[in-house]
């Protein structure tokens, strides 16, 4: 998919009505060029929010709910290719001039409706913002269409309900347009810029990047996080390795003359190696077992900043145990190594 934003107001000063006639110009242009399987627009692009808006009443009847509210153009679930489950999508026809319509996410149509079927009913919003005169004074929205939850105000958010209401029936300016294409989105920019320089020379593109790009880019900060939080684990990491070696061989040296003994009475090397094997694993897993209830228990301080994973998923604790517990061998080796190189003769006579 590629997205872009178009803002014909500084150049023309439109009224409204002149500048959703520009909207769908560009729209239809766009739809009419090969590679470009579907087009829509919408205010600020997927996943970039709303704002709130409270429904009021239900068929007549009262009833307070709280949502979010978007703006979206003709075919928006098409393109963005969100499921509709019940009813239609929007059409250019859902403009100033025909009843104001809303389509709402099964959140939110279970906060309002329960399991009802909610297409067909009439729903009452707190501002509408509606800019046909017939609508100035209503704001009853005829409920068209049933979509499936989809992320809204980000990536990392879990859906909240939402009702979205055809941006040509709104008092609203700039749209990012979202085109989704056949081929490589790239390839389509310069199409972009001409069709719509052939609408007005004076009303310049911006903001266009694709779908994958706007996505990496709304990650930005968490990923900058994840690597500062694995540069500074993998130096926690190196220390604790220098230090359990540094601690292992100072510890042979003290107990040259104890393993050289061990060795003349006929202890086998290889149990030399790994009774400072099992010295070091004692001390290595005695700071596992720590670091695992300690982070059992500061995990609810980062849950915030955790995407997909539960703060105490144990796949990821055993992971880390594992991992933690091959340094741990990697560290003791050659400490071990070195005692069990030891010559009981040698050993003896440096007492």
């Amino acid at each position: 998919m590629l997205l872009f934003s178009w803002d014909p107001r500084p150049a023309r000063g439109s009224a409204n009505d002149d500048l959703n006639h520009l909207y769908l110009d560009l729209l239809n242009k766009l739809r009419a060029e090969p590679g470009i399987r579907s087009a829509t627009f919408s205010v600020g692009g997927p996943m970039a929010g709303g704002w709130g808006q409270r429904i009021t009443g239900v068929d007549g009847a009262k009833r307070d709910v709280d949502v979010m509210q978007a703006a979206v153009g003709p075919r928006y679930f098409a393109t963005l290719r969100i499921p509709i489950l019940q009813g239609r999508d929007f059409a250019p026809s859902d403009d100033q001039t025909s009843l104001a319509v809303a389509v709402l996410s099964q959140s939110a149509a279970r906060a309002v409706f329960g399991s009802s079927n909610p297409v067909g009913r009439r729903i009452r919003v707190a501002g509408a913002g509606l800019s046909s005169p017939t609508q100035a004074s209503s704001t009853t929205l005829d409920v068209i269409g049933l979509v499936r939850d989809t992320k809204f105000d980000g990536i990392r958010n879990a859906p909240p309900p939402v009702i979205y209401t055809s941006y040509l029936q709104r008092k609203l300016g700039s749209v990012t347009f979202e085109l989704r294409t056949d081929a490589d989105p790239n390839a389509f920019e310069r199409v972009v810029r001409r069709d719509a320089a052939s609408i007005d020379t004076n009303v310049p593109v911006f903001d266009m990047q694709t779908l994958h790009g706007y996505l990496y880019d709304s990650l930005r900060n968490q990923r900058i996080l994840a690597i500062l939080a694995t540069i500074f684990s993998l130096f926690i990491l190196a220390v604790v390795a220098l230090g359990l070696y540094g601690s292992l061989s100072y510890a042979v040296t003290r107990r040259t003359h104890e393993i050289g003994v061990r060795m003349a009475l006929g202890a086998q090397r290889t149990r030399v190696l790994g009774m400072v094997l099992r010295w070091g694993l004692m001390l290595g897993c005695a700071g596992i077992v720590a670091g695992t209830l300690a982070g059992l228990g500061l995990t609810r301080f980062v849950r915030s900043e955790l995407w997909g994973i539960s703060p105490t998923d144990a796949m990821t604790f055993s992971a880390s145990a594992i991992f933690l517990t091959i340094v741990i061998v990697a560290a003791c080796y050659i400490p071990a190594r070195r005692a069990m190189r030891v010559d009981p003769v040698v050993a003896l006579r440096h007492e």
